[in-house]
């Protein structure tokens, strides 16, 4: 058959080969056709024979309408037109005689659910679970004070009279106050106030405080205790009496009290609640004897044991 179709080619395809192509498609075409009726030619007979059967069986709705054949009257037989009456189909006579009934209003009970018994296969029925949208919360309003209080700048209080200010740009530190033999400086980092100056002693004894650090290895008639808030030097063993004192009073507001020894020797400047003034060392020496310490302590001591434990004062 190849063969064949190669031959029938080289014949009429190479000379004419569109018109061959046309050809071909239109033979081919027929062929598949018949092909495909010869196949599906089965199949349509029996649907007609489905057909058939479901037309030729009466269904039930059928045979109810179909009536018995009457029995025809016989020549001498005559029949009373008034006994004929017309006939109503029984699903029309019911209807009418429900309708003439008077209606009763029939209330609907719910039905309650069997509960399945031991061993059948019917599963329980889950508990419907109701979905409730959730509520939007609304965020509380942060209600501003009536009053408040906000720090313009960074204040140092030299003693509790002479303020001075410390501003940001001072990198280097700012020189507050000049006590003959030192200075008291302080320079602002990381949003904090840092003093930095020197105490002498009646002795001569030196300790230097550092950005609020000491930094010398203090003599054991001296000791210092400390927290967050303040920084306390103190001399002696018991009554102690403070001899610099850096605290904050506010996030942007410190204090310093102290005494601070001259370059002469003899007199003193000190800083108290009072404000700054001067005194003779002898002077010094009669209020240490007489407990009468013009700056007040803020820890106890001695500091080991009382770490940052600051005195409690009845206000």
């Amino acid at each position: 058959m190849w063969e064949l179709l190669k031959q029938a080619y080289q014949v009429v395809g190479v000379r004419y080969p569109k018109v061959s192509t046309v050809f071909a498609g239109i033979i081919g075409f027929f062929v598949f056709a018949g092909v495909w009726w010869l196949i599906g030619r089965p199949y349509d007979k029996r649907i007609d024979q489905r057909s058939k059967k479901e037309i030729s069986q009466p269904t039930p709705q059928t045979q109810k309408n179909t009536l018995a054949p009457a029995t025809k009257p016989g020549p001498n037989v005559s029949i009373d037109p008034s006994l004929i009456t017309p006939s109503i189909p029984t699903e029309l006579e019911g209807k009418s005689k429900k309708d003439s009934e008077p209606k009763e209003e029939i209330v609907k009970k719910p039905i309650p659910k069997s509960e399945p018994q031991h061993g059948s296969a019917t599963p329980a029925e889950e508990p419907k679970v109701l979905s409730v949208p959730p509520t939007e919360t609304k965020p509380d309003e942060k209600k501003e004070p009536t009053f408040s209080i906000e720090e313009a700048v960074y204040t140092v209080w030299i003693g509790g009279k002479v303020s001075r200010e410390v501003l940001l740009h001072k990198t280097k530190g700012m020189r507050l106050a000049d006590f003959e033999n030192s200075e008291l400086e302080a320079v602002v980092e990381d949003g904090k106030i840092k003093i930095s100056t020197v105490l002498i002693s009646e002795t001569g004894e030196r300790i230097d405080v550092r950005k609020n650090k000491i930094t010398h290895n203090l003599n054991p008639e001296w000791d210092i205790n400390y927290n967050d808030r303040a920084i306390e030097v103190v001399r002696g063993d018991g009554p102690y009496f403070p001899y610099l004192q850096i605290k904050y009073t506010a996030p942007k507001t410190l204090v310093v009290y102290g005494i601070f020894f001259t370059r002469r020797g003899n007199n003193i400047i000190i800083l108290d609640k009072s404000g700054k003034h001067r005194i003779k060392v002898e002077d010094l020496i009669k209020l240490r004897e007489e407990n009468k310490w013009p700056i007040d302590r803020l820890f106890e001591y001695p500091r080991m044991g009382n770490e940052g434990k600051e005195i409690k004062r009845d206000e």
